[in-house]
């Protein structure tokens, strides 16, 4: 029993997740969870760096079991996207080449959470959307510059619903000359499907659920990949904001406030976005203030309402 070249021993069942470098855990909302049966095999294939040989892997798996798993939305990780369309993962050497994915239709309404696009080093750029039956064309991701160094499982800030019979596409580029400074060929050459580093892949990873009505206002929590640390924070007896999620404005309020109270909005990157320095109170000494928001892009921000030495934050989600 072991891991053969291309699945597991003797085939691969179910993927449970994955982990490539600059990449976190794969988190799922709270009771959802992925299903293991008694009896399972857990079979994992690890990629060693050519200098590692003669030295100790300290690798460690973790997994958050849960107790009553009569409450557990059941959640997979598939492959909707795989290899090219109509044509096999060559990319020939000194060549920029492009190739286009599909996957089957949906079957039945589903909730996605995570998506984990993956290619090698020749990979240039990955952008993906899916289109409905009825025409629309909705985007996913689009990474515009890709880093092999750099792999996540990008999370969407609400759970994303993906409609009955609707497809996922992808485009993707890869560069094969010696302009590629990650080639590791030198000079380029040939470069065929593989799961060594120096063959390619084409592939995007999907966590997702069977839909139930109210999954797309459910907000996957971000701050499991972009951490906030607040030193000595004291939550405030009244601090919330809504409504969240919003995509127009956002109310804030709180029922502590001091003349220097100042309020600011950033983006998980911790670039600020708004800062209220001069923020006014109401005949009850209590605060509330109404945003606009609609001009901002969907995505995470973290608001933080600062009043002498108390300071709270929230997450705020914008859509």
């Amino acid at each position: 029993a072991g891991f053969n070249e291309n699945t597991g021993w003797p085939v691969l069942m179910d993927y449970i997740g994955g982990w490539s470098p600059g990449s976190g855990p794969l988190y799922l909302p709270t009771n959802w969870g992925i299903k293991i049966p008694q009896g399972y095999d857990l079979v994992v294939q690890i990629h060693y760096a050519p200098n590692s040989i003669g030295l100790v892997d300290s690798t460690r798996i973790n997994f958050t079991f849960v107790n009553d798993t009569t409450s557990v939305r059941q959640c997979v990780v598939d492959i909707p996207l795989y290899n090219p369309l109509g044509q096999p993962l060559v990319i020939p050497a000194d060549s920029i080449i492009t190739f286009y994915q599909r996957s089957s239709p949906m079957d039945g309404d589903k909730s996605f959470v995570a998506f984990m696009p993956h290619m090698h080093m020749l990979g240039r750029s990955y952008k993906i959307w899916y289109e409905t039956v009825e025409g629309d064309s909705i985007p996913v991701i689009d990474i515009p510059k890709w880093d092999f160094h750099w792999q996540y499982f990008y999370t969407v800030p609400i759970v994303m619903k993906v409609p009955d019979g609707a497809r996922f596409h992808a485009i993707a580029v890869y560069d094969n000359t010696s302009d590629n400074v990650d080639n590791p060929n030198d000079p380029p050459i040939d470069v065929y499907e593989g799961s060594y580093t120096k063959d390619e892949m084409l592939m995007t990873f999907m966590a997702y659920t069977d839909y139930e009505a109210g999954d797309e206002f459910i907000i996957v929590d971000s701050t499991y990949y972009f951490p906030l640390t607040i030193d000595e924070e004291i939550e405030f007896n009244s601090f919330d904001l809504f409504p969240n999620p919003t995509h127009q404005t956002v109310t804030i309020v709180s029922d502590i406030f001091s003349e220097n109270t100042t309020l600011s909005i950033t983006n998980i990157v911790g670039k600020t976005i708004i800062y209220l320095s001069e923020v006014t109170t109401n005949e009850n000494q209590s605060f509330s203030k109404t945003i606009n928001v609609s001009n901002l892009p969907p995505g995470i921000y973290i608001v933080e309402l600062i009043s002498g030495n108390t300071r709270a934050s929230k997450k705020l989600v914008i859509y």
